[in-house]
């Protein structure tokens, strides 16, 4: 989860593939290692074409998706973890 000091020294970011799958990357600023974390964080219901956003909700909030199809409807999803 994101916080005020984790946001000091790391990068967060989303990447989509065209089938639907979504990865989440964590990159360290400055750090001699660039990416610190990548996961797969799910497969969203629809392909994703070029129009794709991930909103912040703020820290230690979830984030939430958008994602457009090129021949879908697309989608809007919030994305976090459950505790």
């Amino acid at each position: 989860m994101r916080t005020a000091t984790h946001t000091k020294t790391m990068d967060d970011l989303y990447l989509a593939m065209e089938d639907g799958d979504i990865y989440f990357i964590e990159v360290e600023v400055g750090g001699p290692n660039l990416v610190q974390l990548m996961n797969k964080a799910g497969t969203l219901d629809c392909a994703v074409g070029t129009a794709f956003a991930a909103l912040d909700y703020g820290l230690q909030r979830n984030d939430l998706l958008v994602a457009g199809g090129e021949m879908s409807s697309g989608g809007v999803y919030l994305v976090g973890t459950t505790v």
